[in-house]
């Protein structure tokens, strides 16, 4: 069996309006659609399958190392997978490998980049580091 690996490059807020997803709480009475955001993770599925609210993922930080420390502890938590279709984003139940895919439910991480894994025995991806402070 294969783990599921995934990588978060960059994050983007959308307009709700360019969202399809059924399962999207309602905007109170009154409300302007134009005027709620969403914030999408951008990814590329490296391996396996990613999939939509079946499985709790491991979020991995740029800067997590592997230790037994309990204050190193790595968030675990469900996603919605995206299907990228032009300016709009169209909610899949699953994302094979190879595939870029926007997810949704990451705004809490307050990360750059996150690697995201089904098991604990991942270490994160890392950006190109250029010297530059």
């Amino acid at each position: 069996d294969v783990p599921t690996v995934a990588h978060v490059c960059k994050f983007t807020s959308t307009n709700r309006s360019s969202v399809t997803d059924a399962d999207l709480s309602q905007l109170p009475l009154g409300s302007d659609p134009s005027s709620a955001n969403m914030i999408m993770g951008i990814a590329r599925v490296l391996c396996g399958t990613l999939r939509t609210e079946d499985i709790e993922y491991h979020m991995f930080g740029p800067r997590y190392t592997k230790s037994n420390d309990l204050n190193n502890a790595v968030p675990k938590q469900t996603i919605r997978c995206y299907l990228l279709m032009g300016s709009s984003f169209v909610r899949v139940s699953s994302v094979p490998a190879g595939h870029i895919c926007a997810i949704y439910n990451l705004e809490g991480l307050q990360l750059k980049n996150v690697t995201i894994c089904d098991t604990m025995n991942c270490m994160p991806l890392r950006g190109f580091d250029f010297g530059l402070q």
